[in-house]
């Protein structure tokens, strides 16, 4: 069985937003008997399409400029949003301001927006790959004479906000802080010619129930180093009673996210 919304004449063909997740259902026949049998059921997302955000991002490091190539690729109920973004609906002067937008929250900084192009899309296929460049005007900090950057990943997987309180007294409604189901990130920094990363942190798994994030780093050349991070997320509660596990979890997350690089 499938069921579609169809109310967003921008979704994928089997997609369902977060918002339906355990939403209640009433399956009416043509037949009345059939009809008279119903129960309300709580939706299916079995056969609904997973909400998967793929990144590639690109960042050449200079001394007081950080350069950025960024390819995604958009899947699910969540590439609803990209469809109307770049269809002929949206202007390009509206688009480049809500791209700038969204990277300026993200990111915290002053982004210099340069361009963004749709690379692949079918409207009702369950994905979209595009294409954004940006600058950002900022000077490397140092430590003597070693410069250290943060690794810039475009999407926040986790935030301090839900595990700020040190106990619960509900459960945690996942799938309204969440509407993504997996999130795989590839960060590659490139430092000048003749400069070596120097500073690598160690790889991180950890993993809460259907929770899981790896963070891995290779060093592909003296000066270039490439990042990969796998989330996988589930959409269920966070019970009251395993809410300080998960709040051990994400805090580790973080702290990952929050590592720095150096080189000289």
């Amino acid at each position: 069985d499938h069921f579609l919304e169809l109310t967003d004449k921008y979704l994928p063909f089997k997609a369902l937003p977060s918002s339906l997740y355990t939403a209640n259902a009433l399956v009416i026949s043509f037949d009345k008997a059939e009809n008279e049998k119903s129960q309300i059921i709580r939706i299916p997302f079995d056969n609904a399409l997973r909400n998967v955000a793929r990144a590639k991002t690109e960042v050449t490091l200079d001394e007081n400029v950080k350069t950025f190539v960024n390819t995604f690729t958009v899947e699910g109920a969540n590439k609803s949003y990209y469809n109307e973004l770049f269809s002929d609906a949206t202007t390009e002067d509206i688009r480049k301001k809500r791209i700038e937008e969204d990277y300026n929250n993200k990111l915290k900084k002053n982004v210099t927006f340069q361009s963004a192009k749709s690379i692949q899309n079918d409207t009702f296929e369950k994905g979209i790959t595009f294409e954004t460049r940006f600058t950002i005007a900022e000077r490397l900090q140092n430590v003597g004479n070693l410069k250290i950057t943060e690794i810039p990943f475009l999407d926040k997987v986790y935030t301090r906000d839900i595990v700020a309180l040190d106990k619960r007294n509900y459960p945690i409604q996942y799938f309204k802080y969440e509407n993504s189901n997996a999130y795989h990130s590839e960060v590659i920094l490139t430092i000048p010619a003749g400069k070596k990363f120097s500073e690598i942190p160690e790889s991180k798994t950890y993993q809460y129930k259907g929770h899981s994030y790896s963070l891995r780093f290779e060093s592909v050349s003296p000066n270039v180093l490439k990042v990969t991070r796998d989330v996988t997320l589930d959409w269920n509660d966070i019970d009251t009673a395993e809410y300080l596990n998960y709040k051990k979890y994400v805090e580790d997350v973080i702290a990952a996210e929050e590592q720095i690089v150096g080189f000289k």
